[in-house]
C-alpha cells in the first residue's frame, strides 16, 4: 500500500533510489508535524494575581514566560507605575484590569505596554486598561502623555473584546507594522484617537463601541488593506468626573504621512453620531490617497463645530484623495454639509486632479448652522476636485449642490419614509429599487445585516449582492440640461511648500476661516420636482419634529428653508471614464 503522503512522482519509482528519497522526504514531514504538535501542547499558561503584594507582576510573568505561552490575569486591579515590555509571541487574558498610578509623572511617549520586532501578541477576554485620566490632570490632553500600548515593527497583533477607558492621548499607537486587529472592544473616552495607525497595512477595526474625547475613533496615517467596519462612534456630554478633556475630532481620519501611500481602504457599515467634526474626514498634500470606499454608513448630527475650520463641518471631508466612492449612506443633520471638499489655510495644492462619485445616498436636515448656507453636497475647490453625483436622495436640505463641478443626475427629492430610527426603508419608500443598479437607496442598498456595533437593527430586505462594477453609462432621460459651469479649470496647482509632520496633526484649528466664494447655484427651475406627496406634508415648526410617519425620525431645524430640488441631466462625456468606479478595495486578511 502506498502511503499517503507520497506524490505522484513517487507512485511508480523507476529506481530504489528514488523510493529512499521520498520516504526521507515523508519522514521530515512526520518529525516536523510531531515538533509542532510537541510545542503547541508545552505552552503553559502562568497566572498572574493583583493581590499577591507584588511577589509577582505582570513583567515577571513575561520574563518568565516562553513563546506561545499564556499570561492569564487574575480578577482585581493592577496599579501600573512603569511599563511593561514584551519580547516575545504571548495570548493576555483573564478578566483583571490595569490602571495607571495617580500622578504618574512621566514624560510624553511613554507607555503602559510596549512592544517592538514582535509579532502574534494577543489581548482577549475580559481586560480593563484603564489610564486613570482623573488621577492624572497635570498632563494635557492628547500631547502623548500616558499612552496604554505602543507596538513598532510588529506582525499579527490582536486586540479581541477587551475594554479600554479614560486615557490622557492615544490608547494604541501601531507604527510600521502589518496585521493589526482590534474588533468587539469597548474604547470609551480615549484622550486622543483609540487606535492611531502609522504605515502600517492589513488594519482591521471592527465592531467595537468606541465613545470619543479629543480626537478620532481611529485614524489611519498611511497605509494600505485597511477595514473599518460595524463600529459604533459616537460622543457625549464629558464631565470632571471622566477628567475633562472636549470632543473636538473626526470619527474616523485618514491621512498621508511621511509620503506613504494610503489607499485600498473601506469603510462601511459604521454608526457615526453625536460628534462636534466630521464623521470622516480624509485629508493629504500628496497623490498618494485613492481608493477609499465608504458605504452602508449612518452618519448624524456630526459636523457640529461652531465655526468653519474647513475639516470639522461635514458627515464626510475630504481633501486631495482620488478614486473615491461613496455609497449607500444615510446623511442626517451633518452641519454645513453631508459630503464636502475644503482644505485648511496650510493645506497644499497638488496639480492633479481628484475624483469622487456620490450614489444612492440619502442627504436629510443638512441646514445652515454656521450662518453660511448648507449643501448636501460641496465642492469648495473645483480647480482640482470633482464630484459626479447620481442616483441620491436630497430631502429637506438648504440647498442640494454648491460649488462649480458638480457633475450629477437622476437625482431625487423624495420623503425617504424611514420606519425607524435606524433609517430602514417602509416597504412603499419609493427608494426601494431606485438606485443604482436597482438598488435601494439609503444605508442598506447594495447589502446586507447590521450597522454599527451595538444595538442596532438587521435589515430584512436586502441580500449580498454587492455593488456593480459596471462601466458609468449616460442617463436615458429625455432631459439633457448640462449644470452650470461644469467645463474643467486647467490651471496648473503647484504644491504650496506643505511639509508634511511626523504624524502629529494638530486637532484644533481655531482660526475661523470664511467659506471660499462658491457662485455656481445649482437652481434649475425647469426639472421635475420629484417631492413625494403621497403621505403627510413635512411641516418646519421650528422645533424638533418627524419626517412623514417614521417612528424616530431624527430632524433639527436649520434657519434656513429647505428647497428640495431634485436635478435629472445628461453628464459630461468624460464621466463615462471616471476613475472612481474602480475604487472597490481589494481587502484580503491573508491566512498567517
Amino acid at each position: 500500500m502506498k502511503p499517503f503522503f507520497l506524490n505522484n512522482s513517487c507512485e511508480q519509482p523507476k529506481r530504489r533510489t528514488e523510493i529512499r528519497e521520498c520516504y526521507k522526504f515523508a519522514g521530515i514531514l512526520i518529525i516536523c508535524s510531531l515538533l509542532l504538535l510537541i510545542n503547541h501542547a508545552s505552552a503553559a499558561t502562568i497566572y498572574v494575581d493583583p493581590s499577591s503584594n507584588g511577589d509577582e507582576t505582570i513583567q515577571d510573568a513575561i520574563d518568565e514566560a516562553t513563546s506561545g505561552d499564556i499570561i492569564w490575569l487574575k480578577t482585581g486591579t493592577f496599579w501600573i507605575d512603569d511599563t511593561i515590555t514584551i519580547d516575545k509571541s504571548l495570548t493576555f487574558s483573564g478578566d483583571g484590569e490595569m490602571k495607571f498610578i495617580n500622578n504618574l509623572g512621566w514624560n510624553s511617549g511613554k507607555t503602559m505596554f510596549y512592544a517592538s520586532g514582535v509579532d502574534d501578541i494577543t489581548f482577549t477576554g475580559d481586560l480593563t486598561f484603564d489610564g486613570n485620566s482623573q488621577g492624572n490632570i497635570d498632563v494635557p490632553f492628547g500631547q502623548g502623555y500616558y499612552g496604554l500600548f505602543l507596538f513598532r515593527n510588529c506582525d499579527y497583533v490582536t486586540f479581541d473584546s477587551v475594554t479600554m477607558e479614560y486615557g490622557k492621548t492615544d490608547f494604541i499607537v501601531f507604527r510600521n507594522g502589518n496585521h493589526i486587529t482590534v474588533t468587539n472592544c469597548i474604547l470609551n473616552k480615549s484622550g486622543h484617537e483609540a487606535l492611531y495607525s502609522l504605515y502600517s497595512n492589513y488594519v482591521e477595526f471592527s465592531n467595537n463601541n468606541c465613545f470619543t474625547r479629543t480626537n478620532a475613533a481611529v485614524r489611519i496615517a498611511s497605509g494600505q488593506h485597511v477595514l473599518i467596519t460595524n463600529n459604533e462612534i459616537y460622543s457625549g456630554t464629558i464631565t470632571a468626573a471622566d477628567g475633562g478633556g472636549s470632543s473636538t475630532g473626526p470619527g474616523i481620519e485618514i491621512n498621508i504621512d511621511a509620503g506613504q501611500p494610503a489607499s485600498d481602504i473601506e469603510i462601511s457599515k459604521n454608526y457615526i453620531h453625536d460628534l462636534r467634526g466630521s464623521g470622516i474626514w480624509m485629508t493629504s498634500e500628496s497623490t498618494k490617497g485613492d481608493g477609499v470606499y465608504i458605504h452602508n454608513n449612518i452618519i448624524r448630527d456630526v459636523g457640529n463645530y461652531p465655526s468653519d475650520n474647513k475639516y470639522s463641518t461635514a458627515g464626510i471631508t475630504i481633501w486631495q484623495f482620488n478614486a473615491t466612492l461613496i455609497e449607500n449612506n444615510v446623511f442626517d443633520d451633518t452641519g454645513i454639509a453631508g459630503v464636502r471638499y475644503a482644505k485648511r489655510a496650510s493645506d497644499g495644492i497638488v496639480n492633479e486632479e481628484f475624483t469622487t462619485i456620490v450614489r444612492n445616498n440619502v442627504f436629510i436636515n443638512i441646514k445652515d448652522k454656521i450662518t453660511i448656507p448648507a449643501e448636501p453636497v460641496m465642492n469648495s475647490y473645483s480647480e482640482n476636485h470633482k464630484f459626479y453625483v447620481y442616483y441620491n436622495d436630497f430631502y429637506n436640505n438648504y440647498d442640494a449642490f454648491d460649488g462649480n463641478l458638480c457633475i450629477a443626475w437622476n437625482n431625487f427629492a423624495l420623503n425617504p419614509m424611514f420606519s425607524d430610527s435606524m433609517y430602514h426603508l417602509k416597504d412603499d419608500s419609493s427608494l426601494i429599487g431606485a438606485g443604482y443598479n436597482s438598488a435601494d437607496i439609503g444605508a442598506y442598498g447594495m447589502a446586507s445585516g447590521k450597522i454599527g456595533a451595538i444595538g442596532t437593527i438587521d435589515h430584512e430586505k436586502n441580500d449580498d449582492s454587492g455593488a456593480s462594477d459596471e462601466p458609468i453609462t449616460e442617463p436615458t432621460d429625455d432631459v439633457n440640461e448640462d449644470l452650470d459651469n461644469c467645463t474643467s479649470d486647467d490651471s496648473n496647482y503647484d504644491l504650496d511648500n506643505a511639509t508634511i509632520d511626523d504624524g502629529n496633526i494638530s486637532d484644533e484649528d481655531e482660526t475661523n476661516h470664511d467659506l471660499d466664494n462658491c457662485t455656481s447655484d445649482y437652481v434649475d427651475n425647469s426639472t421635475v420636482d420629484y417631492v413625494d406627496n403621497s403621505t403627510t406634508e413635512y411641516v418646519d415648526n421650528s422645533t424638533t419634529d418627524y419626517i412623514d410617519n417614521s417612528t424616530s425620525e431624527h430632524h433639527r431645524s436649520g434657519h434656513g428653508q429647505g428647497k428640495g430640488f431634485a436635478f435629472v441631466t445628461t453628464p459630461q462625456e468624460e464621466i463615462i471614464v471616471c476613475s472612481a468606479e474602480l475604487t472597490k478595495p481589494t481587502f484580503r486578511r491573508p491566512v498567517p
